[in-house]
């Protein structure tokens, strides 16, 4: 090995080592500067961790907090936007299935023998399936919905010119820090998701749930 190749390598060693050192020197200023907010803080308000322009949104000046927070503003306006096209594109889609179910029930409803009715209410399966995905493509909107609308509540603070403490204090205790996302699908949804639970056991069983007439609409 040749002169030139030690001090290649010596070279790459100490730029490791100053690049470490930059490293955990940017690392510890940034841990001790309280108005960038730590990962347990963002994690605490429902804040995304990796977008650095909401965790230190504090260290700028009061006039590009505004700038920075209008602009997030916006973005998540479109987002959230998106969103409510999602949950009722699925809504309508559960109502047009709800409408084909309707008139398949009545189909095997008037069928004469028994054969012809367990042959064909496993087609039931189906409809059960599309109630299915967008059941959960409503709940994970919502979820989705419920991270934006962390943000927007901080945001909107922010850009009304408040300082750290005041956001903060301000949201403390907030209706948003309790949410479960999982509460949002209510109860009538999780009991359709529920019985949309079919395997080759209870199959038959949630057909017939399907089939049956309420006894009060019977005549």
């Amino acid at each position: 090995m040749q002169i030139s190749d030690y001090y290649i390598i010596a070279s790459l060693i100490v730029g490791l080592g100053i690049g470490a050192s930059l490293l955990w020197t940017y690392q510890w200023n940034r841990d001790r500067n309280p108005e960038i907010l730590s990962r347990r803080q963002l994690e605490k308000h429902g804040l995304p961790l990796r977008d650095n322009r909401i965790s230190t949104i504090f260290t700028h000046k009061t006039e590009e907090r505004i700038r920075i927070s209008k602009q997030i503003l916006e973005e998540l306006g479109k987002r959230e936007e998106s969103g409510k096209e999602r949950i009722a594109t699925a809504k309508k889609a559960m109502m047009k299935t709800q409408s084909k179910l309707k008139i398949e029930q009545e189909r095997i409803r008037e069928m004469e023998t028994k054969g012809e009715v367990r042959l064909f209410k496993k087609l039931l399966a189906t409809f059960m399936q599309e109630f299915r995905m967008e059941g959960e493509r409503i709940g994970a909107t919502l979820a989705s919905q419920v991270d934006i609308g962390h943000q927007v509540l901080f945001l909107e603070q922010v850009e009304q010119g408040h300082e750290r403490k005041k956001v903060f204090d301000i949201l403390k205790g907030g209706p948003w820090g309790k949410i479960d996302p999982k509460m949002l699908v209510d109860d009538g949804l999780r009991k359709i998701m529920d019985a949309l639970n079919l395997d080759d056991i209870d199959a038959d069983e949630t057909a017939e749930l399907w089939l049956e007439i309420r006894e009060d609409l019977k005549s």
